[in-house]
């Protein structure tokens, strides 16, 4: 594997981070200056420039992930083809958490389907969307899992 790939993806798996515990601005850095947001599970918009991903993400926040517990974006099975200093991939999503006002699980199954480019030798999304495909009916959740019952633990 290129070490320009393994670059991608690490971009990749920040966004993932940064999205589920970090701030917009930090999301927002992600991002070429000239970047554009296609969130098409909210509509078929774009979102134009570095500043104004910052604000869709600050709204976000407040709209949604203000409102939900252990918020966890995976993603899985990055198709991912360089050419120079650009590049395009694919890759697939998988979101989780819980509603904080009802308690439910919730799952969402998409994909992101990006551009990127390589600014002062750091990889940026020059283009992303999201679009998400299935969203299974929520469930009651379960957020600790049951005691194993180790006989030697010692408590904290």
């Amino acid at each position: 594997m290129s070490a320009e790939i393994v670059a991608i993806e690490q971009l990749l798996y920040a966004y993932c981070h940064r999205v589920d515990r970090g701030t917009p601005a930090e999301v927002a850095a992600l991002f070429a200056t000239n970047a554009v947001l296609r969130p098409f599970y909210d509509g078929r918009y774009e979102v134009r420039g570095r500043a104004a991903v910052e604000s869709w993400y600050a709204w976000y926040e407040t709209h949604f992930k203000s409102k939900v517990r252990h918020l966890k974006h995976m993603i899985m099975s990055p198709l991912i083809e360089v050419v120079g200093e650009r590049a395009t991939g694919s890759v697939y999503l998988l979101a989780s958490g819980v509603n904080v006002g009802t308690g439910e699980a919730f799952l969402a199954t998409g994909s992101y389907t990006d551009e990127y480019v390589r600014n002062d030798h750091r990889w940026q999304f020059l283009s992303r969307q999201i679009d998400v495909e299935m969203m299974p009916t929520p469930s009651p959740a379960v957020e600790r899992m049951a005691p194993l019952g180790f006989p030697h633990g010692v408590p904290v």
